[in-house]
Formats: C-alpha cells, sequence, structure tokens
C-alpha cells in the first residue's frame, strides 16, 4: 500500500493530526477531527514531497534532538541519520516515517505523547519507543503509539524496544508505563506451585479455579503471584493498583506469605461489588517472606474474577495515581491487518489479525513475553483502521525522487526434453532490495507457438515466480503426461516457440521484457497395451474339444510390450447350464463318478483371476482340478505405462473321459 521507494529512511513530521484530550476524556472523544487533521498535515507547502533520507518539520508539537540541527520551523529539513529522538505531543504532533529494512521498505506512523528514539547505524529498522507526559488516548479506542506496515504482499522486520517483528502487513504498538499484568489470570496459572512460563511473578493461582467453581465463604478467589525483586528484577517497591473484573461481592487486599503472621490483609483490605480496583503500599521483601501477593476472599455468594490488571504507580505510597516512571511498563503488539510474528528472549509468537502480545519492559528492553491475546479496543479505533487499511491515509512522498525499474532475469527453462518445460524468472525492484520478490507486484509469463497462437499466458504474485505454477522448484510441464497439450487444452505444435515474461513493481513500473526461443515436439506417446499370443494348454485340448475332468490345465502365452510387461492374468469361469456333450470314443472310465463329484466345489458361473508367472516372454498359469462344466477363458497383460489389452476367449468343454 506504499506510494514510492526511500532508499534509507524519510520522516514527515506533520502537523495538526491528532486532536488533543484527556486520557479520561478521549474514549468519548470521536476520532473526526483527527482523520481530518491527517489530510491537511500533507498538503502542498507542509511534508507533502520528502526527500529520500531526509525530515521534514511540520508541526511546533514536534522536538527533534539534537538542538544543534535547528530542526524547529516549517519546512525544514534534516538528515535522518543526525535524528537521534523524536518526540510527539498530543494535541497535535505526529511522525510518518519510511525505513528500509533487508526484507524491504516499512512505514511508521508515531502520534499521541510518543517518543521514538532511531538506532543510529541501524539503517531506520531499530527503535526504541517510549510514551511521552504521560501517554494518553489520542481518541475512542486510540491510545498513543506506533502503528507500523509494509507493503501489501511484502515482508518487513523492525526492532522496538529489544523485540523484533516480522510483518506482512501491519501492526499496532503502544507503551503502557507501568503495567505489569493485564490479562485473564487462568492463562499462566500457578496450579499449586512456582510457574516458570507465567505472564507475571510465579503466576497467580485460586482455591475455586477464579469463581468458575462455587467458592465457599473465606475461599481465595485469587492469590498470587508472590512479587519480589530478588527474582523478577521488573518489580519494585512502592505503591501497585490492581482492578478485578468479573461479578459479584468480594474481599480483597494484599499480603506477603510468610510474614505478618499470615494476615491475608496485612497491606489492604476492602469489600465492594466487581468489578473495581485498589491500591496497596509494599516497600519490599520482608524476613520470611516471599513476595507480595493480592488477596480476593468470596463472601460466600456467588462472584468469578475473568480478568485482573496491576500496576506500578511510582515508589512514592503517600501519592495518587501518576504516570509511570519509566522504568517499567508493557508494550503491546497488535496485528491490524495481514500476518506478523513477534520474538523476544527466545521465545516467537504468531499472530493473526485480531491478536496482541503484551511485553513487559524494564529499562525498554523485554522482560517476559505473554501468551497470544485479544487485540481488544484498538481493532475499532478509526484512526488506526484508516491508516492501516484507506489509500487516502498513505500519502506520496518523494514524489520528485526517479526510482529505478524493476530487474527480471530468466534463470530456468528446463527444455533439454523438447517435450517437457519448465520456467523461472528472478525479479526485484532494485530500490528495495535484490532478494527475488523484494519489491515485486507480480511476473506476466506469455509463450506463443511457431504460429503466432498465445499457448501460454498467466501472472504470477509470488515468488518464485514459475510459467506453471509451483514455488521452488518450479512446476515442469511434461507434455507427454498431458496428451501433448497446453495447460488450456491447446495442442502443442513441433517447432520453435517465443516465450516472453515482464516484471511489474509495487509502484506501476515494468522490467525490460526477458525474452528466449524455445524449441518443442510432442512426445511420442505409446497407447497400445501389450502383444499377447496364445501358445497352447498342458495338457493339449483333446480330440473331442475339450479337456478331462480333474484336470490340472495350464496356458501358456507370449506377452511382449516395447515398454515391458507390467503385470498378466489368466481370467476363466465354469458354466453348467447347458448340457455337456459326449465322446465318441470308447468309454473306460478312469475314476469313478463318484469319487470324481466328490471333489472341492469350484466357483461356477464367476469369473476368477490368476496372476501369471513368467520365464522371458512367456507367461503361464494353472487351473487346478476342474470340475465338468463349460471353460472360458483369456489372458490380459499391462504395460508400465498402464496400457492394457485382452487376448481373445477360449471355450472348452470339461467332461468325464475314457480310454
Amino acid at each position: 500500500m506504499f506510494i514510492n521507494t526511500v532508499k534509507w529512511m524519510s520522516i514527515a513530521l506533520m502537523s495538526t493530526m491528532l486532536w488533543w484530550m484527556s486520557t479520561a476524556v478521549a474514549q468519548a472523544q470521536s476520532c473526526d477531527a483527527a482523520l481530518a487533521a491527517y489530510d491537511d498535515a500533507i498538503q502542498p507547502g507542509v511534508c507533502q514531497t520528502i526527500g529520500v533520507g531526509k525530515a521534514c518539520y511540520g508541526s511546533s508539537q514536534i522536538t527533534a534532538l539534537p538542538e544543534s540541527l535547528a530542526f524547529n520551523a516549517l519546512g525544514k529539513t534534516a538528515n535522518i541519520a543526525s535524528l537521534s529522538s523524536i518526540n510527539t505531543r498530543l494535541p497535535n504532533g505526529a511522525a510518518l516515517l519510511y525505513a528500509q529494512t533487508d526484507e524491504g521498505r516499512v512505514k511508521l506512523i508515531v502520534f499521541g505523547n510518543s517518543n521514538a528514539l532511531p538506532s543510529q547505524g541501524s539503517a531506520g529498522s531499530v527503535f526504541t519507543l517510549r510514551p511521552s507526559s504521560g501517554g494518553g488516548y489520542v481518541c475512542n479506542n486510540t491510545p498513543s503509539g506506533m502503528m507500523i506496515q509494509t507493503n501489501q504482499g511484502q515482508q518487513g522486520t523492525l526492532t522496538i524496544n529489544g523485540v523484533k517483528v516480522r510483518l506482512g502487513s501491519t501492526a499496532f504498538i503502544w507503551i503502557e508505563g507501568g503495567v505489569l499484568f493485564d490479562q485473564d489470570p487462568r492463562i499462566g496459572r500457578r496450579l499449586g506451585q512456582r510457574n516458570p512460563d507465567a505472564p507475571l511473578c510465579s503466576g497467580f493461582d485460586s482455591d475455586c479455579h477464579f469463581g468458575d467453581d462455587r467458592c465457599a465463604a473465606g475461599s481465595r478467589l485469587v492469590w498470587g503471584p508472590y512479587c519480589q525483586r530478588g527474582s523478577y528484577p521488573y518489580i519494585e517497591n512502592g505503591l501497585y493498583r490492581v482492578t478485578l473484573y468479573g461479578s459479584g461481592r468480594v474481599i480483597a487486599g494484599a499480603t506477603e506469605y510468610g510474614s505478618n503472621n499470615r494476615d491475608h490483609f496485612a497491606f489492604a483490605r476492602h469489600e465492594f461489588t466487581l468489578p473495581s480496583s485498589y491500591t496497596f503500599c509494599w516497600r519490599g521483601q520482608q524476613p520470611g517472606g516471599q513476595g507480595f501477593e493480592t488477596i480476593v476472599h468470596s463472601t460466600g455468594s456467588p462472584a468469578r474474577i475473568d480478568h485482573i490488571t496491576l500496576e506500578y504507580l511510582g515508589s512514592d505510597c503517600a501519592r495518587s495515581y501518576t504516570a509511570a516512571s519509566g522504568r517499567n511498563g508493557v508494550m503491546a503488539v497488535a496485528n491490524i491487518e495481514g500476518h506478523i510474528t513477534v520474538s523476544a528472549l527466545g521465545e516467537t509468537r504468531s499472530l493473526d489479525v485480531g491478536e496482541a502480545v503484551h511485553i513487559l519492559l524494564r529499562d525498554d528492553q523485554p522482560q517476559t513475553l505473554s501468551p497470544v491475546l485479544p487485540a481488544g479496543e484498538v481493532m475499532a479505533s478509526p484512526v488506526i483502521r484508516w491508516l492501516a487499511l484507506d489509500p487516502a491515509g498513505l500519502p506520496e512522498v518523494n514524489r520528485g525522487v526517479q526510482l529505478r525499474a524493476p530487474v527480471a532475469q530468466l534463470v530456468e527453462t528446463s527444455d533439454r526434453d523438447p517435450s517437457s518445460l519448465s520456467i523461472r524468472v528472478v525479479a526485484y525492484a532494485p530500490d528495495v532490495g535484490t532478494r527475488d520478490g523484494a519489491g515485486i507486484d507480480h511476473v506476466d509469463f506469455r509463450v506463443t507457438d511457431p504460429t503466432g497462437r498465445i499457448v501460454l499466458q498467466r501472472a504470477e504474485r509470488t515468488a518464485a515466480y514459475c510459467g506453471f505454477g509451483g514455488d521452488d522448484p518450479c512446476t515442469v510441464w511434461d507434455f507427454g503426461e498431458n496428451d501433448n497439450t497446453w495447460p488450456d487444452g491447446q495442442p502443442l505444435q513441433a517447432g520453435v516457440h517465443q516465450l516472453w515474461a515482464e516484471a511489474t513493481d509495487v509502484n506501476g513500473q515494468t522490467s525490460a521484457p526477458v525474452t528466449a526461443r524455445i524449441y518443442l515436439e510432442p512426445a511420442i506417446t505409446d497407447n497400445r497395451g501389450p502383444a499377447i499370443e496364445y501358445l497352447g494348454t498342458r495338457p493339449q485340448v483333446r480330440a473331442s474339444g475339450g479337456y478331462c475332468v480333474g484336470s490340472d490345465i495350464t496356458v501358456y502365452a507370449r506377452i511382449t510390450d516395447p515398454a515391458g510387461v507390467a503385470n498378466a492374468q489368466l481370467w476363466y469361469r465354469l458354466t453348467t447350464e447347458e448340457s455337456i456333450g459326449s465322446s465318441d470314443e470308447p468309454v473306460v472310465l478312469l475314476r469313478s463318478p463318484s469319487s470324481l463329484l466328490s471333489q472341492p466345489a469350484q466357483p461356477l458361473d464367476q469369473w476368477t483371476a490368476l496372476e501369471m508367472d513368467n520365464a522371458d516372454d512367456f507367461y503361464f498359469a494353472t487351473m487346478d482340478g476342474l470340475p465338468r462344466g463349460r471353460l472360458e477363458y483369456y489372458v490380459v497383460a499391462s504395460d508400465e505405462f498402464g496400457n492394457q489389452s485382452e487376448a481373445a476367449v477360449n471355450t472348452h468343454e470339461i467332461f468325464f473321459c475314457v480310454d
């Protein structure tokens, strides 16, 4: 969704983008003014056109360091490499950045009370992000923060506060100063013992599954998570606030297990109906103590806890709530569009649209990584949705910069067999990168046959760019296996074919055409089955035209095929519906009729198959001990390509013989 490529990074420090409201009131404030102000900030004469690697000053409510740059008046520019800090403030401050990462371009919009510090020498891919002036909301569902976005179909990776964010579209990042825990306590719970993977300290626990089961009066709906600085260095002495979400009437407070004579409410005790909040002061770990824990008792009436927020309010327990010092905080990363992964501390979370992950920070560095959580209110932010999804919110920059055309190179035409073909083109926009697919929207393929007719035409939108589809390796189109036709069914003509391919980048520029001449011819297809020649039987057919009852009859055949014979079968059946002809020879019974009739019955009126053995091209199979009736048999054979042939049916009588 970007308009232009930026080789290094460009920043538009835009005037009057966002409307100021205090945090308490912001949730009721419409975002219409913020959206209108965004349009005003990118008009001509402010920061509509920005040079590559430059920053444009567009708002009096932005402070940039170092001050020696004198970057403090509308229209002034500075090299991005010279800036060490960009601080935006409500009501009007906002900054638009375009960065070039190893994988492609990433747009960043920093707004509200936010402070972004580019890491020097990182080419704009590493930042420290902090809330400034206590953070706060811009308008409905829109906290101060940073939105990051790649071009459609492209990848980009940024590192924010030591957390690597790899995105394939749009994410929103914000810092909640001082928030240590903000989720369902069932996630990462203790289960009776310390949970090393808990999102906060050793995890919360409950005597009754946080109210999922009925809690008797005095039972603990919530206890834990045993926070103390020795084991969890992000824990500070001072004032904390607990907010409980749920239903029912409870008694809540805080204590430290192992000290204070096991008083569950040593630090605070409050009785209220949920949802509600309270504060307590923790002055540090006491002798015998294991760290502070929140305690919520049941009053005996139905109650449950669905969500807990724990905030650090500062070291002065006598003060009411103030913004956190900045040493502790929670950075939230939400997936607004596409797909992203978030990695820190050797762990990775994969986020779909509407999901988020929370990272506990200490001194701007990650301490713990939460499980995947719902993104919450930011998904409904009019500002974030508009900036992410509406092209009107993506202004043109660097309009006067001439971008290099994309490059396309033919790297594969597997035409050594003139009856098969594979095509692959590598394409990239050099101002974005040289990796296959960098900055490319699509690659068009076209093949014409010797008569000039188009026999292949397709567009590939993701690398690897293959003429017949597939990935890496590309699909090889075997004409012999496809009845000597192209994918759309047109017949293959023998002769020289013309290949043409062209890459189009995300800005609509096209590469120089790639061309090649390829000779193709139809495959010689084998669609005939094996040749079958009967060689006779053993015993031979009697003069009367049949065989004796009880005979083991072996059928012999010569079977050949240029591709090789895969298998052969002898099919036979016996019928008894018609009378059996008599012999005119003198009758002498070889065996008594009763002994013959007492043999195990053979299947009658049903075809039976016997696999034939072979010695070179000679195949044979034996029908054992046939009873009286009419015998029919024939041979079926298949070659290595699956072509099948069938010999004529032979018919003979099986009767009682005399000598």
